[in-house]
C-alpha cells in the first residue's frame, strides 16, 4: 500500500505522505488536508490522486477513474490545469472534451486511467459520474447545500464500484475560510460526523500549516506573516475560529455561549419576558427559536431546526416543544405566511400557513405577529449590536444546544459581491440563514417596536385581540368544517 517511488519522484513532504496513507487506510475514508495558507494543498491533492490510481493499478485494479473538483470552473483552471501540464509532462494529456470523460487528464498508460476534472456548481448534476475515489480542492468554498441538495451526499455518492477495491476515499483540501467553513468545520474539526451519516473511524483531519512544506518560498512565509486578524489566525496559524470576510468577528464561545443548568438552574424566572422567533421552510429547514429577556439581556435557550416538514407538523413540533409553563408573549413569523398558499403538499391552494399555527397553538401563545423583513441589512445589524457588548444593546447569550444558530453565526460571511457593488450590506446567499432569520424576526420587532409595520399588520395588541375575536367568532357548523373527518387542523381548540 505505499508507494515510496511515487512520493520520492514527487517530492512529497511527510504530512503529505502521510495523508495519502491514511486515505488508503480505511475501506471509505474521508479525509481533510490543510487547514492553513501555503501547505501545498493542490499540490498533495494532484499526488493522491496519482497515488490513489498507482496503487490500485498495482494491486490489478486497471484503468480507474477518480475525480479531482473545485468549486468553479476559473478555480479548477487556475489551480490545476497548468500544474498538470507541468508536474505530469510526459505521463498524458489534457481534454477539455473527451467523449468518455469530460474535461479530464488520461495517462498514456492505460493502467493509471483518467482523473476526471469537475466544478462544483451543481454537484448533483455530476452523480452519474462513478468513480473509484473523489477529491476536492478548497471545499469550503462550498455551501452546505446546492438546489436542495447537502453537498457531501451529492460528492459521496459517485464513489462506487462493483469492483473488490480495498478503498474507496474521499479527499478535501482546504483553508478555514468560504460559505461552506461552518459545515466543513462541523464535520472534520468538530467531528459532528454522525450528522452526515459517517463513522468516526472513516473521518480524520490532517492539519498541515505552511511550517510543514519545505517547498515555501521565503516571500510566500512574508505573505502570510504580513496578514492581521482572522486572516492571520485562519491562514498562518491554521485556527478554525472564524472565516475569512466572516459577518461577526466577534463571535467567541466562551463570551456568547451559556449552559441553560448553569444560568437558570431553577428554570425560567416568572418575571422574564418569552418570545420566539419562527423562519418557515420546507425543503429548505424551517427554524423556530425561543427566547427569554431577563435582566436586560437576550437568552435564546431553545431551537427547532429541521428540513422536509409539512407546515402543520411544525405548528405541532412548536407547540409540543413549549413547556406547559410557558407564556410566549409574541411568536414573529415570517411575513409572507400570511398570504395565501399556493400549494402545501397537503392541500392545493390552501389557506395561509399562519392559519396552521393559528390552529394549534394554545393559550401558552399571546400574540401570532410578522417578523421584521423590510430592511435586511437593518435587521443584521441588529444582530451586530447584540453580539457586541457595552453597547447599550442586550448582551445575546446562546444556549449551547442551539447548534444551529451557532453554526450559521460563525459560518456567516459577507457577500463581497454586493458589498463591493454598493448594491447591499448582506450575508453571502450561499450562506444558511434559516435561524439567522427567525433571530431577527423577534429581536428586531421587540428593540424597534416603531418600525413601520406592513400596510395589512397590526399592533401585538390589535393581532392578540382579533385573534380572539376570531375564535370567538366560529360557530358549531365551522368547526366541523375544520374538525371531524378534516383532520387539516386536529383537534379542536376551546376558547
Amino acid at each position: 500500500m505505499e508507494n515510496i517511488g511515487l512520493h520520492e519522484y514527487r517530492d512529497s513532504t511527510p504530512k503529505q505522505i502521510e495523508f495519502c496513507r491514511l486515505l488508503k487506510s480505511h475501506r471509505q475514508a474521508v479525509g481533510l488536508y490543510g487547514g492553513a495558507g501555503g501547505s501545498g494543498k493542490s499540490y498533495c491533492a494532484r499526488t493522491a490522486s496519482l497515488d490513489i490510481l498507482g496503487t490500485l493499478a498495482t494491486l490489478g485494479f486497471k484503468n480507474q477513474r477518480i475525480t479531482l473538483s473545485c468549486a468553479t470552473y476559473p478555480l479548477l483552471r487556475d489551480r490545476h490545469f497548468e500544474k498538470f501540464a507541468k508536474e505530469f509532462e510526459g505521463m498524458g494529456r489534457l481534454h477539455s472534451d473527451h467523449q468518455l470523460h469530460g474535461t479530464c487528464y488520461v495517462f498514456d498508460d492505460w493502467n493509471l486511467g483518467v482523473i476526471a476534472l469537475r466544478n462544483l456548481d451543481d454537484p448533483d448534476k455530476y452523480r452519474g459520474t462513478e468513480c473509484v475515489a473523489s477529491l476536492v480542492d478548497e471545499l469550503t468554498e462550498t455551501p452546505v447545500e446546492i438546489g436542495g441538495v447537502r453537498t457531501m451526499d451529492a460528492l459521496l455518492y459517485p464513489i462506487r464500484t462493483t469492483l473488490p477495491v480495498p478503498f474507496l476515499p474521499f479527499a478535501a483540501f482546504s483553508n478555514p475560510d468560504g460559505v461552506g467553513y461552518s459545515w466543513v468545520k462541523q464535520l472534520f474539526v468538530d467531528r459532528d460526523v454522525e450528522s452526515f451519516g459517517l463513522t468516526q473511524e472513516q473521518v480524520f483531519f490532517l492539519q498541515a500549516r505552511i511550517t510543514d512544506n519545505p517547498k515555501a518560498t521565503p516571500e510566500m512565509h512574508a505573505r502570510l506573516q504580513a496578514l492581521t486578524g482572522n486572516l492571520y489566525k485562519s491562514r498562518f496559524l491554521g485556527l478554525w475560529d472564524s472565516p475569512e470576510g466572516a459577518r461577526w468577528p466577534q463571535l467567541e464561545r466562551a463570551k456568547h455561549v451559556f449552559r441553560m443548568r448553569d444560568v437558570f438552574p431553577q428554570g425560567l424566572p416568572h418575571t422574564s419576558y418569552q418570545f420566539m422567533g419562527v423562519d418557515w421552510g420546507k425543503r429548505a429547514p424551517y427554524c423556530a427559536l425561543w427566547i427569554a429577556a431577563f435582566d436586560g439581556d437576550f437568552y435564546v435557550y431553545r431551537e427547532d431546526y429541521m428540513a422536509g416538514l409539512d407546515t402543520s407538523i411544525q405548528a405541532d413540533r412548536v407547540a409540543n416543544l413549549t413547556g406547559l409553563n410557558e407564556h410566549i408573549r409574541i411568536a414573529r413569523f415570517d411575513p409572507s405566511m400570511w398570504a395565501k398558499s399556493q400549494s402545501d403538499g397537503e392541500f392545493s391552494g390552501g389557506p395561509p400557513k399562519i392559519e396552521y399555527f393559528q390552529k394549534r397553538l394554545d393559550e401558552r401563545f399571546e400574540v401570532l405577529g410578522k417578523g421584521f423583513n423590510k430592511d435586511r441589512s437593518r435587521a443584521l445589524e441588529t444582530i451586530d449590536h447584540l453580539l457586541s457588548r457595552d453597547n447599550g444593546y442586550p448582551d445575546l447569550y446562546i444556549e449551547e444546544s442551539c447548534v444551529n444558530l451557532w453554526r450559521e453565526l460563525s459560518g456567516a460571511v459577507w457577500d463581497t459581491r454586493g458589498y463591493l457593488s454598493g448594491t447591499r450590506e448582506d450575508l453571502d446567499p450561499r450562506c444558511a440563514d434559516h435561524a439567522i432569520t427567525a433571530l431577527y424576526y423577534a429581536t428586531h420587532a421587540y428593540l424597534h417596536p416603531d418600525d413601520e409595520p406592513d400596510e395589512d399588520d397590526l399592533s401585538p395588541d390589535a393581532v392578540a385581540e382579533a385573534y380572539r375575536e376570531q375564535r370567538e367568532a366560529r360557530n358549531e357548523h365551522s368547526w366541523k368544517r375544520f374538525a371531524g373527518t378534516n383532520t387539516l387542523w386536529g383537534k379542536r381548540l376551546t376558547s
